[in-house]
Formats: structure tokens, sequence, C-alpha cells
């Protein structure tokens, strides 16, 4: 979107700000720990503010959008802890599955098991565990990959 168009839509242009006066900011390039730490910093700097500034009233707009960009990377992936039973959980048999979907989006159970060389029983039974952790989802017998990364936190 060019930013004539946005101020437009924002109605900037009817207040009298031009174009040198804003400035569009590309938050997908900064990584999500400087994504963190800005938001740290922004909500420290908040703390006293009172809306009443336009400085204070740009600090929250970043803010927002910093928030609005970390959700929207937060939500493509899945943060599972290290546990003693993680290994259990993710097995090769659960790996193979995930790494099958990577490839096409949603399949058939039937068509996943024969792929695999598996019992279509067996590889249910994985599936619901995969389901269950929020990394695929089964509906009327198709299987999606939900999730774009997965997070092991140690």
């Amino acid at each position: 979107m060019m930013i004539e168009e946005i101020m437009r839509k924002l109605g900037l242009d009817k207040i009298g700000v031009s174009k040198d006066d804003v400035e569009i900011i590309d938050y997908s390039s900064m990584s999500d720990d400087e994504i963190l730490r800005r938001i740290m910093q922004l909500k420290e700097e908040i703390r006293g503010f009172n809306d009443e500034t336009l400085e204070d009233v740009e600090s929250l707009m970043e803010l927002k959008a910093l928030e609005e960009e970390l959700h929207k990377r937060i939500k493509s992936r899945v943060i599972l802890k290290l546990e003693e039973n993680l290994p259990l959980i993710l097995n090769k048999s659960r790996i193979r599955i995930l790494k099958e979907l990577e490839k096409r989006g949603s399949i058939s159970i039937s068509e996943l098991a024969k792929i695999l060389g598996e019992n279509a029983l067996r590889v249910s039974e994985d599936l619901k565990t995969l389901e269950r952790l929020g990394l695929i989802s089964c509906e009327n017998n198709i299987v999606r990959l939900l999730v774009r990364e997965i997070v092991i936190i140690i």
C-alpha cells in the first residue's frame, strides 16, 4: 500500500500532515528478539504517558503494531517445553508424519498411512497426539499441518 493511500485512509491528509511527516516501519525485517526488546522499551517509556501529546500517541501506536506483528508470528508456531516425556511425544513416527504434512500441506489419513507404510489405526493414534499438541488438525478424514515452526525450549 502506498504511503499516500495509508494517509488518506487514516485521514491524515485532511489535517495537514504531509508525506514527509510520516515514517513507515517494516517490522517484518526485525527478529523476534528485537521486537520483544522494543516492546519492553516502549512499555517502560509509556508508564508516565497520558495520551495528550503526539509523541505519546505515536509510541502507543508503535507498541500496538509491534504486538500485532509478534502475535502474527507466534500464531504460526507451537512452542514446546523440553520435558522428560517430550522424546516420547515427538517420536520417530510422529516426526515422519509432520515431515510428510510439511511437504503436502494436507492429506487423507488413509493416503498418509499408505505413504508411511503404516496401519491406518496406528497413524490415527499418532495423529490424535499431534492434534492435542496443536500441531495438526483432523477434519473429515483430512489431516492438515497448522504450524510453520516448532520451537523447543530447553
